[in-house]
């Protein structure tokens, strides 16, 4: 469902229960993001703890709602064997060398790049028959360095941070504490003295809308669906369900 969707659905439930209240759009836009952070980080820290093995992370990881957020970078290491990594990474899932020749047969395969501690990489790295063997690697802040260095270029699957979801809104002028929707690709301009919302393909949503965007017409929608699968979304209804001080059962 879309964050729109959900923050009715939120209101339908909380608005409606003996106990509850209604959630505004602002007090959904800081709830969504916090339960999603929390929710992500309780499922890694449970894959991490029902799997010691590293290499086996990006398989189970499959099985689970964090699959959506598995990637794939491919790296240019510099002199020294080091690269920046995405901007969204967080946490390493597997590493490989592109492909390169191995042995006298000729086939092109890559190579597993195994991902060590600091100390572990010190001590490999003072290995010859370490360094030749096999690449090692380790994650530093936000960059990632491999031994041999004379690899020039790695593939990193990574889990990915998830994008930081957002519900845009504004209010009809004949009724100001009315929630519209501004879908992704929406936005607020000017026509004919009053504030118009549009849909992507400059359709009319909305006439005379209020919105405090005078200083940045056109003004571009801001919202930002969630990638969760959508049969997960309701996990996150919870959550929200839940800070709000609703008593409520799984």
């Amino acid at each position: 469902m879309t964050v729109y969707q959900l923050f009715e659905l939120a209101n339908y439930i909380s608005g409606r229960h003996p106990q509850g209240t209604a959630i505004t759009p602002a007090r959904f836009n800081v709830l969504l993001p916090q339960c999603q952070m929390e929710w992500y980080d309780t499922l890694w820290r449970g894959l991490l703890a029902a799997s010691p093995d590293n290499n086996r992370l990006g398989d189970i990881i499959s099985q689970t709602p964090l699959t959506v957020f598995k990637d794939t970078a491919v790296l240019t290491l510099d002199a020294a064997g080091v690269s920046a990594l995405p901007l969204d990474y967080s946490a390493c899932l597997a590493v490989t060398t592109v492909a390169e020749y191995t042995g006298n047969t000729g086939v092109v395969r890559p190579r597993m790049v195994d991902i060590v501690t600091d100390s572990k990489f010190r001590k490999k790295q003072n290995s010859i028959l370490s360094r030749t063997a096999n690449p090692f690697g380790r994650i530093i802040g936000r960059s990632i360095q491999v031994s041999p260095n004379n690899i020039n270029d790695i593939t990193l699957d990574y889990l990915a941070i998830p994008t930081t979801p957002y519900m845009d809104y504004c209010s009809r002028t004949a009724n100001p504490s009315s929630v519209v929707n501004m879908p992704v690709g929406s936005y607020i301009n000017l026509s004919n003295g009053l504030y118009y919302l549009y849909d992507s393909n400059n359709n009319v949503i909305e006439s005379d809308v209020i919105k405090d965007v005078s200083h940045l017409l056109p003004y571009n929608s801001a919202t930002a669906e969630l990638q969760w699968l959508e049969k997960d979304h309701y996990n996150l209804l919870y959550r929200i369900l839940v800070k709000t001080g609703l008593n409520l059962k799984e």
